[in-house]
Parts: structure tokens; C-alpha cells; sequence
């Protein structure tokens, strides 16, 4: 797996990024808030139990970047693989889903970066509309990627463009960095620096962020996109310059687009890295808006662990609310709504558990739910065809269990009906990846499966066509691809060539 001694340069990042602390009471319910406080990749979340999690905050100190989420499709006009994104038209079984949606999207023409910096301030009223943002971005187009730099997200834009964030580091200090190809993943080049705000880093166990932090970002198009987690900013300018974005809530949670509209979660009481308190505020907008309004406040009683976004391609919003487990309540609940439009309504599964994940395929009109069993780690599959709300009439699949073990993280991600990749990890020496060619019926390894990483796998999704990625949940800087539904991988590294 091996081109450098990435083992060498992981420790060694490690050993500067050790911060000694007092091993008092409040550390130790610090360590388990952050046990309590998983996400998951896109199409499902990444959960473990109560007892799991305490022995999970412990030997976790050190593992890979935060969630990276999104599809890096190429969108070369003469690649048959092309993105939906591209202004290439292509037939529905083939196209590639932008962002971490997978709905096709139709981008206008991209932009030139800016290399001018920005002011922004912060708001506090979580109640009314809120502007946040940090102090300010800086502009370092086609400087090469720092070698501390560790990924947290990625977002497919559109002819042969990325953009992701990690943390980076700003005048000596950490913080969120945007870098960015035009070549398809090819080769790389930082694009911005966010100075002053959060950026949580390798050891971080969860997916929020604080109110000041960065975590996820998305394109709606080569121009438009958000960076949020905590805090939220938009750029126009395909990445180059970053400024404050409107919205209600005191924290953002998720965000997804469809490359026309935007439909993102936010809390009234805040996120503090590990968990976000408050009701959740569903808000929408047009991606051309300055800012978004609120669609739906669900009132919550009780701390969440996530809220996530996700586009169908007959273009709802399905949005998934899911809180920390406890003592009491060890296995997560989830509680799932449909937006269309200004429309919005409950639906769900009736997993045993109370805990399941929606699916959405790249390809095709079918969706999944995956339900977690009573067990270690066991999922059982349904499906539903060519959802638009309202109930989904979900069919059962019969066949084999998926049995990810007790995995910090667990993943699912279709490219159509009949090619499933699961993948699992989060501890040391833990982990695995899965593929089904027949509809989630029967599962099996690969049959050249990526080396598992020190901690397995912190995600796996597909942008489309036959492709998906895998993004290891350690210090590794990169993340691998599939493009023959699963069964052969390649590393995809973070750099100049």
C-alpha cells in the first residue's frame, strides 16, 4: 500500500499533534461525549453502541480526517463515464451525481478563482437570521498541498473539477484548507485558507463540528458551493474566495444541493464537536440566494448526532435526524421527512432497532434502507422504487445478513439496483469492505479489495456510472476508487504527480 513510509509520517504528525491534558473527571466524560458523537458517510451513518464507544474514545486518538463525503467522477466530455453534472447530456444508467447527491444537476459554465480575501462576522441569534462565518480567508491558488494536510470532505463540481477541505495549517496554527483539481483528482493545489476558525483534525470521532468549525463542503457547480460543519460560507468564484451565508440556525449540520436548490439542517442550540442540541431547523434555498429560510423546525428534546441530507434523483430531500446514543438508549434512533419543495413528511422503515439509514443509488430509480439488527454489527437490506414521497413501500430483501462487525463506522453506497459496496472501520485492526452484484442479496470481499488500513474505512459512496470511493479512517492522505463496481481499487493520493 506503501509509496512512501506513510507509517512513519503518520506518527510523526501524531507525536506533534499530542496536546498533554489532565486525566480529571471532566476529561474522562469529555472522552466519552466524543465516543458518543459518530457520523457517518453518505447513505449511511456510522454508529456503535454505548460499551463500544467507551472503548472506542480510547483507542481512537489518532485516526484519519473527518467525513469525506461526495463523488470524484471524471467529466472528460469524451469520457463515456461522464458526470450529470457536465454539460455533457448523457443516458440516466451512466451519469455520475455531483456533490454528495445523487441527482443529476446541469451546472453553468465554470468560473475563475479570485484571490482576494474576505471579511465576515459571526452571529448569535439562533432564532432569527443568522450570518456566521470566520474572520477571514486567504487565497494561496496553485501552491502545492501541505504534507500535514488531512481530508475531511470532497465534492465533485463539474467538468473534471473537485474541491475538498482538511485541516491545514494557518501561520503555524490549524485550520480548514480548501484544495482543489481541475484534472479530474489528477493533481491538486490549495485554493484557500479559512485562518482563525476550528479544524478539528485526526483525532476528531465525530462529524460535527463546533459553531466555529469547518467539515464538509459542497458544489453545487465549477462556481458555487458551501463549506459548513458548525459554521457555514459560500463562494461564487469556484472556491478561490469564501464569505458569510445567511441562515437560522446557531450551527449547520449538513447540506446538499441538486445544483438548482439547497436544503441543509442547522440546531438553535449549537454543536460542540461531538453532539448538537436544540431543535433542528430543515432550510432550503436557491443556490444563487444570499442565504437560506426555514422550511420545518423539529422540536427535539434530546442531544442529536446527525441530520443528514440527501437528494434522490426524482428530486426530493431526504433528511435523516438521528440522536446520541446512551446508558439508556444505546442504540440510536432515527427519525426521517421528505422535503418537496416547502412540503415536508415523516416517513420510515420499521427496523427492529429503531436505527436504519437511507440509500440512494447513483443509477437507476431504486433506494435502499439498510437496518441495523439486534447484534454485532448486522444489517439486512429493503428497497423502494422510484420514491417521491409519502410511503415508500419498502420490499424486503431477502437473502444474507451484512455483517460489518462492531465497527465506529459503517458505510453503504449503491451505483444501481444490482451493485452494493458496504465498508466498516474506526478501530485498531478492525474493519472490512463488501460488495453484492445482485441486489444486496449475497456479500463477499472483493476480489482485489484495497489493503485495510490501520482502522478500516471511515466511508465509501458512489458518484455514479460504476464507480465508488473508499476513504480509510487513519492519517492517510488520499482515498481509493473503484471503477468496476467494487471488485478492483486504485489509490487516488493528494498532490502533484
Amino acid at each position: 500500500m506503501n509509496e512512501r513510509d506513510f507509517v512513519e509520517e503518520f506518527f510523526a504528525r501524531e507525536r506533534e499533534d499530542i496536546t498533554p491534558l489532565e486525566g480529571d473527571d471532566g476529561r474522562w466524560e469529555s472522552i466519552v461525549v466524543e465516543a458518543r458523537g459518530r457520523r457517518g458517510g453518505r447513505g449511511s451513518r456510522r454508529w456503535v453502541g454505548y460499551a463500544a464507544g467507551l472503548t472506542a474514545a480510547v483507542t481512537l486518538a489518532g485516526i484519519g480526517g473527518w467525513l469525506l463525503r461526495g463523488g470524484l467522477p471524471g467529466s472528460d466530455p469524451n469520457d463515456p463515464l461522464a458526470s450529470a453534472t457536465s454539460s455533457v447530456s448523457l443516458p440516466t444508467n451512466t451519469q455520475r451525481s455531483s456533490a454528495s447527491t445523487s441527482a443529476p444537476v446541469v451546472p453553468p459554465p465554470g468560473s475563475s478563482s479570485s484571490s482576494a480575501s474576505t471579511q465576515a462576522t459571526t452571529g448569535s441569534d439562533a432564532t432569527q437570521s443568522s450570518t456566521s462565518g470566520s474572520s477571514s480567508t486567504t487565497n494561496p491558488t496553485n501552491l502545492p498541498v501541505g504534507q500535514d494536510f488531512s481530508l475531511m470532505s470532497v465534492s465533485y463540481a463539474g467538468t473534471d473539477t473537485l474541491l475538498a477541505i482538511g485541516s491545514g495549517t494557518c501561520s503555524g496554527q490549524a485550520c480548514p484548507v480548501i484544495i482543489k483539481s481541475t484534472d479530474d483528482g489528477l493533481t491538486w493545489h490549495s485554493a484557500a485558507a479559512i485562518p482563525g476558525a476550528d479544524s478539528p483534525g485526526r483525532g476528531a470521532m465525530s462529524y460535527v463540528g463546533n459553531d466555529r468549525a469547518f467539515t464538509g463542503i459542497r458544489m453545487a457547480n465549477p462556481s458555487v458551493g458551501w463549506i459548513f460543519g458548525g459554521n457555514i460560507m459560500k463562494s461564487t468564484d469556484g472556491g478561490g474566495h469564501w464569505a458569510a451565508y445567511d441562515h437560522r440556525g446557531a450551527a449547520v449540520v449538513d447540506l446538499a444541493t441538486d445544483g438548482k436548490q439547497v436544503v441543509l439542517t442547522s440546531v438553535t442550540g449549537g454543536c460542540d464537536g461531538a453532539k448538537c442540541t436544540g431543535d433542528v431547523l430543515i432550510e432550503g434555498a436557491a443556490i444563487d440566494a444570499a442565504g437560506s429560510t426555514e422550511i420545518k423546525r423539529i422540536p427535539i428534546a434530546v442531544p442529536i448526532d446527525s441530520a443528514d441530507v440527501e437528494f434522490t434523483r426524482s428530486g426530493i430531500a431526504v433528511v435523516q435526524v438521528t440522536t446520541v446514543p446512551t446508558a439508556e438508549q444505546p442504540t440510536p434512533l432515527t427519525m426521517t421527512y421528505a422535503v418537496d419543495g416547502g412540503q415536508v413528511s415523516e416517513f420510515g422503515v420499521g427496523c427492529e432497532t429503531g436505527y436504519w439509514r437511507y440509500l440512494t443509488a447513483a443509477g437507476g430509480s431504486d433506494d435502499f434502507a439498510a437496518c441495523l439488527m439486534p447484534g454485532e454489527g448486522q444489517w439486512t437490506l429493503a428497497k423502494t422504487s422510484g420514491f417521491t414521497g409519502g410511503d415508500p413501500g419498502w420490499a424486503k430483501i431477502e437473502g444474507d445478513q451484512i455483517g460489518l462487525g462492531p465497527g465506529v463506522f459503517n458505510s453503504f453506497a449503491a451505483t444501481d439496483a444490482q451493485n452494493l459496496v458496504a465498508a466498516s472501520g474506526g478501530s485498531e485492526g478492525q474493519g472490512t469492505i463488501r460488495v453484492s452484484h445482485d441486489g444486496g442479496r449475497t456479500w463477499r470481499e472483493p476480489k482485489q479489495a484495497p489493503p485495510l488500513p490501520d482502522r478500516g474505512w471511515r466511508w465509501v459512496a458512489s458518484p455514479g456510472a460504476d464507480w465508488f470511493y473508499a476513504v480509510p479512517a487513519d492519517g492517510f492522505r488520499g482515498f481509493w476508487r473503484s471503477t468496476d463496481n467494487g471488485e478492483t481499487w486504485t489509490r487516488v493520493t493528494l498532490g502533484p504527480r
